[in-house]
């Protein structure tokens, strides 16, 4: 396959579904040109732009790198891309919509509406145990691009006051971050476009892998290149207030998560292609991890543009993903915190949230960290699509278009810590075992008040 017609392939069905389905999904929920009442005007592209930077963190890039090194590229590609459609960027425009129809309130916030306070505690809990997850993978693999590419903190710490200074200027760092982001995006697709590559990697090497049969780890392992339940917390909360009208909840809601998908192909292209032989992307992993597989990968499509340089504009350009990611995880997750607990000092928050994640990052390795991400991030997910789904039920409407890809996530997630659970007991890993057992604790509690609030609304029928 070549990689430049596998993405252009790739990218044309992802535009298809833009104009198709989420337009479907879009009547059906009855979005108009109504502004929210909550929303602070912005024009789209900034909030786009700013909702994007906080979305896209080491998930669609480390993920697919793992995920084709283990099965091809071939499942991958599927995944990424029905994943998109189906699942993720209707669970990204449902929860944008949610939330403005409700001025601006979080998930969790809804959830207690519709549900009860005790399924709100529930959903917070899980929320905050995530995002502790989450922050411990970006904390290795933010501490990986240094290891890989050193010349990148020099980088990143004069990124810094930029970002800062950026902020002061227009009110969102964000939007600094965004942009490098797309520019970074933009580098490989040119890249493709001037390179051409072959892939070498096999399109399918195999059901089972080191790390786990296809089926449910190959959908953890891929993470947020398909479908993220973090999305949904930056949609609330902060983007929903921001937006100029509902007719745009599309564009940046549904957007946003294609565009964060056409980062996870271009990471797909990148290690496919960009490698002279399968068993040199092995050893690459091998060596440095996926950040370096990455690196390399995209120094060699670039190699026209950037000459010997394309390894350390890729490593810089991840590194920046994961800052930008790393921040909005550490704010929601404060938030979270000071919401179960009452008022807390901001920075007393912070410390404990990041202390936590830096500890699991260096009590674990990043291989059995990295599912258990994705698995919280996606049941995540799963959870939020259906609190969608009975926000629908309440106003009377269908939830084809939620309940289904919801259901799915809830089993396969928790399959996939049902698998993890038996690797970390025989491994003896005590703290990954607890962190597997609390998340489905949680998950199944949450059912639990979901099955309260169907046995009340068939009595009050």
């Amino acid at each position: 396959m070549n990689s430049l017609i596998f993405f252009a392939l790739c990218v044309l069905v992802l535009w298809l579904a833009y104009r198709i389905y989420a337009a479907t999904f879009e009547r059906f929920l009855g979005i108009g040109p109504v502004k929210p009442a909550a929303a602070r005007a912005g024009h789209w592209l900034a909030v786009f732009g700013d909702h994007f930077s906080s979305i896209a963190g080491a998930g669609p890039i480390i993920g697919p790198v793992i995920a084709v090194s283990l099965w091809g590229w071939a499942p991958v590609t599927i995944f990424v891309i029905l994943g998109t459609i189906f699942i993720g960027g209707i669970h990204d425009m449902g929860s944008l919509m949610v939330s403005a129809k409700n001025d601006g309130k979080s998930v969790a916030d809804i959830s207690e509406e519709t549900i009860s306070k005790r399924a709100r505690t529930i959903f917070s809990c899980f929320v905050l145990l995530a995002l502790i997850v989450t922050i411990a993978v970006s904390v290795y693999f933010f501490k990986q691009t240094f290891i890989v590419e050193p010349k990148a903190a020099l980088l990143s710490l004069g990124f810094i006051p930029v970002a800062i200074l950026a902020g002061m200027l227009t009110g969102s760092y964000k939007t600094l971050s965004g942009y490098l982001m797309f520019l970074g995006i933009a580098a490989g697709v040119i890249g493709i476009i001037t390179s051409r590559p072959d892939f070498t990697t096999p399109a399918y090497i195999g059901w089972e892998s080191s790390e786990g049969l296809l089926w449910p780890m190959l959908f953890v392992t891929v993470a947020g290149g398909a479908i993220s339940g973090s999305h949904s917390l930056g949609s609330s909360k902060a983007v929903s207030k921001e937006l100029p009208g509902e007719s745009n909840i599309k564009k940046i809601g549904y957007g946003a998560m294609i565009a964060e998908a056409i980062a996870a192909l271009l990471a797909i292209a990148v290690v496919a292609g960009g490698f002279q032989s399968f068993s040199h992307l092995q050893v690459s992993v091998a060596k440095g991890g996926p950040v370096n597989a990455f690196g390399e990968g995209f120094g060699y499509i670039t190699r026209h543009i950037f000459g010997k340089h394309g390894s350390f504009i890729a490593i810089v350009a991840l590194n920046i993903f994961i800052l930008a990611a790393l921040d909005a995880a550490v704010r929601t997750a404060r938030y979270v915190l000071q919401g179960l607990f009452g008022p807390i000092n901001k920075y007393f928050a912070a410390l404990v949230i990041v202390a936590a994640g830096g500890c699991l990052a260096l009590m674990c390795d990043w291989k059995d960290v990295w599912p258990l991400f994705g698995a919280a991030n996606q049941l995540l997910a799963a959870l939020t699509l259906v609190v969608i789904s009975i926000w629908l039920l309440n106003r009377k409407k269908h939830t084809k278009f939620t309940l289904v890809p919801a259901i799915f996530m809830l089993v396969t997630t928790i399959g996939a810590l049902g698998w993890q659970f038996g690797r970390f007991y025989r491994d003896k890993n005590w703290v990954l075992v607890g962190i597997d057992l609390v998340l489905v604790a949680l998950a199944l509690s949450m059912m639990v008040e979901i099955r309260k609030w169907i046995s009340k609304k068939m009595r009050r029928a």
